[in-house]
């Protein structure tokens, strides 16, 4: 067993995610969530910079953060692209470590995914060290099983029916190609934090993971 939180954004995977998961409606609503609390702004689990690469474009004062061994390549090689410099440092979120502190902190599809409830938690105590007085973290959230058909084949009665024969869709004239899957969402909530030092506020969103 390994002590490193694990994923499968590697390899072809996370090639995949840098070339075709450019968009999304998180982008206009991190957005407006930096334009409301303040620069410097921080995302936490950058992934190839679907976030960072857009609002490197606009100008913003924006940091990065990434686990994943390849993604900060990725990120590299996207931004050098269009001529942008950005700050990227590698690290997983319950070892954050910055010199620096932010107005906002957003973590688009990222938080959870430590291994373990225990790095979880101190993800969001390194977090909110980071946090400047009056700034807001800003969290996604995506319903596990909101959409029964998705989630079907992780139960194991389904998975014993895999593979499934290929079924080209009625009308289709040529073979589907690959599409990023969007995640339902229609809500939002506040999250107080009693932890956290006066001034400072964690809030969840409804939203796609990024």
């Amino acid at each position: 067993m390994t002590d490193k939180p694990r994923t499968w954004h590697y390899g072809l995977v996370a090639r995949w995610w840098a070339e075709f998961n450019t968009d999304g409606p998180e982008i206009d609503y991190f957005k407006g969530v930096i334009e409301r609390y303040g620069q410097p702004a921080l995302d936490v689990a950058c992934g190839t910079g679907r976030l960072l690469i857009p609002f490197l474009r606009a100008g913003m004062d924006w940091t990065a953060v990434t686990s994943r061994p390849t993604w900060p390549r990725l990120c590299a090689e996207k931004a050098a692209s269009e001529g942008l410099t950005m700050n990227l440092s590698g690290q997983p979120m319950h070892e954050l470590s910055l010199p620096r502190k932010y107005c906002t902190i957003a973590v688009c599809g990222g938080f959870g995914l430590g291994g373990s409830r225990a790095r979880d938690q101190e993800a969001l105590r390194r977090v909110f060290h980071h946090l400047l007085p009056g700034g807001a973290l800003v969290l996604d959230n995506y319903v596990a099983y909101e959409d029964a058909d998705e989630w079907r084949c992780w139960l194991k009665e389904e998975r014993l029916k895999l593979p499934e024969p290929w079924r080209r869709p009625a009308g289709a004239s040529a073979p589907r190609t690959a599409r990023r899957s969007s995640f339902k969402s229609g809500w939002q909530r506040s999250i107080p934090s009693p932890r956290s030092p006066p001034g400072r506020s964690a809030r969840c969103c409804g939203g796609t993971g990024g």
